[in-house]
């Protein structure tokens, strides 16, 4: 089925943030590399803010109709999954990249609307008992979005530093086994958490 305009504008913009940087992409490139006038992106968008937050939704909006099926499964899986199937993805995660490095209004609603889906995966997942139920959801979905985005900013030093790249093969298999088993186990045995616990309260009577 063909895509009308403006679902066409936006995969041609992604592509083209995603490639050439945010910076770098005028609304007139991407107008001529989707074979369109200007004026017509301008008609459907108003603008090359509101066209980056249409892309933002856009690639956003997929990744939630994905995550559908994630419910199912547990959060350690489908974080795996949401950022491991790279040659699905990979236009998304480098876009995201891009958005993240320009800074600005679109790098803080990519980072609220990405903060808001893990909290909605979190809330679901307690809600079909897959995962315990999780007082202060919205600070833990903050946790994990910024773990799930940092390497999209890292990515060179990471792949330098792996003498690879962190989303393919080995590797990839590697940090998803070590993130399952952060995520269901953590670190810290009980009787050192329960112990911080006390020593917190403690300071905070003080």
């Amino acid at each position: 089925m063909p895509l009308d305009t403006r679902s066409q504008l936006i995969e041609v913009a992604t592509d083209a943030f995603a490639r050439d940087g945010i910076a770098a992409t005028s609304l007139r490139a991407i107008a001529k590399e989707a074979g369109v006038s200007p004026a017509l992106v301008v008609h459907h968008f108003g603008s090359r803010e509101k066209l980056i937050e249409g892309c933002i939704i856009k690639a956003l909006g997929l990744w939630v109709s994905e995550n559908q099926e994630f419910v199912d499964v547990s959060l350690s899986t489908s974080l795996t999954k949401w950022q491991g199937s790279v040659e699905k993805h990979g236009v998304k995660l480098q876009f995201f990249r891009q958005v993240l490095l320009a800074g600005g209004a679109p790098a803080n609603a990519l980072f609220s609307r990405m903060v808001k889906e893990t909290e909605m995966i979190l809330e679901a997942q307690a809600a079909k008992g897959q995962s315990r139920k999780i007082e202060n959801r919205k600070d833990i979905a903050l946790l994990i979005a910024m773990h799930e985005l940092a390497p999209l900013l890292l990515q060179n030093q990471l792949n330098d530093y792996l003498g690879g790249s962190y989303l393919e093969g080995e590797t990839k298999n590697r940090l998803s086994t070590a993130r399952e088993d952060l995520l269901a186990k953590g670190i810290l045995r009980k009787a050192d958490l329960d112990s911080a616990k006390k020593k917190k309260k403690k300071s905070q009577r003080k």
